[in-house]
């Protein structure tokens, strides 16, 4: 297995899913001159491959990241995504088995299938939306990332909820204007995934107003005469599960005031705690 297999396995996702979605993403790149819908598509999946390749960081994350990882449900999205783009991958090359939907031919039988290619679209889109804001939990290192990471999770939701008004438009569209059942299905099924997509992101915002980062402060040095303050501040510490500072170096009548020494001054009771040099030393305000 590839390095990006072995590390998506460690969350439940399938290799068979990551190949299923690797496939698509190479024959969908020869689709270059077919109908706006299906280079739509296209540009969707080459997205979802460039997020996947961001959860080799799996293989170098901590066990509490990994498990923040597993609580969002991001198997479910992927294994799902990799079924769906085998038989997508099988009715692309049905609908354009003449010249790849350059032809007029091929171009109708996008054109018929249009709710069908958008239907799945809508989920790579979702899919791939998902992965990167699993990647962006793999690579915290900052507190002040978990809200960068908030604010994208706001901005899913603004474009989910436009994607969701003009689902409806277009069923209502369909249903007043069109006798295509096939179509109201595939518009239906689109609604309730991109419902369910919405409910998704406020679960994964929840998660994230509760993750707890590992901070490591070293390599610090002050100049004559200077202060050195390292630790956090009680505005940020119950957003920090353990924090490990060394390696601070003084000069002269140089001062470094640890986080102990900032603790004086009200850090909450959570638990929160410092590894100086060798000695751990639990902090409770």
């Amino acid at each position: 297995m590839s390095g990006l297999e072995v590390a998506a396995a460690v969350i439940g996702i399938t290799d068979v899913a990551i190949k299923s979605i690797k496939g698509l993403y190479d024959k969908a790149q020869e689709y270059r001159d077919a109908p706006e819908s299906v280079q739509c598509f296209r540009d969707e999946i080459t997205g979802l491959q460039t997020n996947l390749s961001g959860l080799e960081f799996l293989n170098n994350a901590n066990n509490n990241t990994k498990e923040q990882v597993r609580k969002i449900g991001l198997d479910q999205y992927v294994n799902s995504c990799g079924g769906a783009c085998t038989q997508f991958e099988a009715k692309l090359a049905k609908w354009t088995k003449h010249d790849q939907g350059k032809s007029f031919r091929d171009r109708m039988n996008i054109l018929r299938n249009k709710t069908a290619v958008q239907k799945f679209t809508s989920q790579v889109r979702n899919t791939s939306r998902l992965v990167s804001l699993a990647v962006g939990i793999l690579t915290l290192e900052k507190v002040t990332d978990t809200e960068d990471l908030i604010k994208k999770v706001a901005q899913f939701k603004i474009a989910t909820q436009y994607e969701i008004d003009a689902n409806v438009a277009e069923l209502k569209k369909i249903k007043e204007e069109e006798d295509d059942d096939d179509a109201e299905l595939d518009l239906e099924e689109e609604g309730t995934n991109l419902q369910a997509f919405m409910k998704k992101l406020d679960t994964v915002a929840e998660r994230l107003g509760s993750i707890k980062v590992d901070q490591t402060i070293g390599n610090v040095k002050t100049a004559k005469g200077a202060q050195a303050q390292v630790g956090m501040s009680e505005t940020v510490a119950d957003k920090v599960r353990k924090q490990k500072i060394g390696d601070v170096e003084t000069q002269g009548k140089a001062q470094a005031l640890a986080l102990e020494e900032w603790g004086k001054i009200g850090l909450p009771n959570t638990g929160a705690y410092v590894t100086l040099a060798l000695e751990e030393r639990r902090l409770w305000g």
